[in-house]
């Protein structure tokens, strides 16, 4: 009704007896109302402030989750675009071999490209093989032809991204030889034992993954 309650002595708080208008008791008596909760929330911005951005959270998860896989997705295909670029720079090289044979320039900075490229070649096929392997010890619970059907699929990639590698692995092999000119026999047959072992793994885990099918 306009009026206004007496402030307490010596505290910020007030006591429920109510003022006239020439400021002495007799106002009445003041009936106070607990707050709702939306008033309660307006007294706390920080609780209110987190309340939204949880609740916003909340409504993304899906959208984060999409574009979890999405970023997935690319660095798989960033993965398969480096191998792809490895193999076309090395069939570059041996293109323009033919022009290049007596720069030692040309021949020290294709050997140093080749060398990179092997030992990136190598790591891959490290990281794919563990990769499969992984995949093959998984264990499911439910055995749809739809579950089956995407493992297949899955496996098959792969496959194909090691084969990449065990050939990308062999090519920058042969392309350091020929930069360096060693045809040392010693050399020549450690690099072919090497490359026959990686051969073998490939083989053998392929065998393995086709009986777990």
């Amino acid at each position: 009704g306009g009026k206004t309650m007496f402030p307490k002595n010596g505290e910020n708080a007030f006591i429920g007896s109510l003022m006239n208008k020439d400021g002495s008791v007799g106002g009445g008596q003041a009936r106070i109302k607990p707050l709702s909760c939306n008033q309660m929330l307006t007294c706390d911005p920080t609780t209110l402030f987190m309340a939204a951005a949880l609740a916003n959270i909340d409504k993304k998860l899906d959208t984060i989750t999409q574009m979890q896989q999405k970023m997935m997705d690319f660095l798989e295909q960033k993965e398969k675009s480096v191998l792809k670029g490895n193999l076309n720079f090395l069939s570059d090289v041996f293109n323009n071999y033919k022009y290049n044979w007596n720069k030692d320039i040309y021949k020290q900075n294709s050997h140093k490209a080749a060398m990179e490229i092997r030992q990136d070649a190598e790591a891959k096929i490290v990281f794919y093989r563990e990769q499969i392997i992984a995949n093959i010890n998984k264990k499911f619970f439910i055995h749809s032809d739809q579950l089956v059907n995407q493992q297949i699929q899955v496996m098959q990639d792969k496959f194909k991204d090691y084969q990449l590698a065990l050939y990308l692995l062999a090519f920058s092999s042969f392309a350091e030889v020929i930069m360096l000119e060693n045809y040392n026999e010693e050399y020549l047959n450690g690099i072919s034992e090497k490359l026959e072992n990686y051969s073998l793994k490939y083989s053998e885990l392929y065998k393995q993954c086709c009986k777990e099918v």
